[in-house]
This record gives C-alpha cells, sequence and structure tokens, in this order.
C-alpha cells in the first residue's frame, strides 16, 4: 500500500482525523471488495496529486466495527470528506475519478 494513504485504527480515529488541521478523505474498505480495489488506485494517485493539501486515509470496516458504525458505512466503498473536524461530504459506491477530484478541489478551495 502506497505510505501516503495512512490506515486508521478504532482508536487513531479521533487523533488522526478528526483533529487534523488539513481536511481528510478516509476510504471505507474490505479486502473482498471489488470496487474497493479499483478504487485504492484511483486514491492513491490522488493522494499523490493533492499531497499537503489533503490527508488520505483508510479503515478496514471489518477489523474496525467502531467507527464503521458510528459512521453508519452500510456500502462500499465508502468516503468521508472532513474538515475541522466535520463530516462535510460522504459517497457510497463506486465513484469516477471525475466527480472524485471535484469533491476533492471543492475540499481544497474551502479549506
Amino acid at each position: 500500500m502506497d505510505k501516503m494513504i495512512k490506515e486508521i485504527e478504532d482508536r487513531d480515529f479521533n487523533s488522526e482525523i478528526m483533529n487534523s488541521e488539513k481536511p481528510v478523505v478516509v476510504d471505507f474498505w474490505a479486502n473482498w471488495c471489488v470496487p474497493c480495489k479499483r478504487l485504492e488506485e484511483v486514491i492513491e494517485d490522488l493522494a499523490r496529486k493533492y499531497e499537503g493539501d489533503i490527508n488520505f486515509c483508510k479503515v478496514d470496516v471489518i477489523s474496525n466495527r467502531e467507527i464503521t458504525s458510528r459512521y453508519g458505512v452500510k456500502n462500499l466503498p465508502h468516503l468521508l470528506f472532513i474538515k475541522g473536524g466535520k463530516v462535510i461530504d460522504r459517497t457510497a459506491g463506486s465513484i469516477s475519478r471525475d466527480i472524485l477530484e471535484k469533491k476533492l478541489d471543492t475540499l481544497v478551495e474551502s479549506a
């Protein structure tokens, strides 16, 4: 996995995500999820593009059920867009690179 995307566990979520000074994209995924694997390559590429502006994290839904439940993640892949400790946008299911980039641009512009 690319080092630009940090794996987060339940116990790290508040310190790593909610207290981040930068906007954060959280990718909820599972290793059995085929659309998650397709999206992973796109997210890794975008993490390089937005380096310094947005932090990117992954949460394995199987081993991190507390945070998965807290945010009502039922469909995968599921992305949360968090700024200032608040979820400002989310997507569930497959998303195109173009739409994702527009969401990321909006996240950076509103920072």
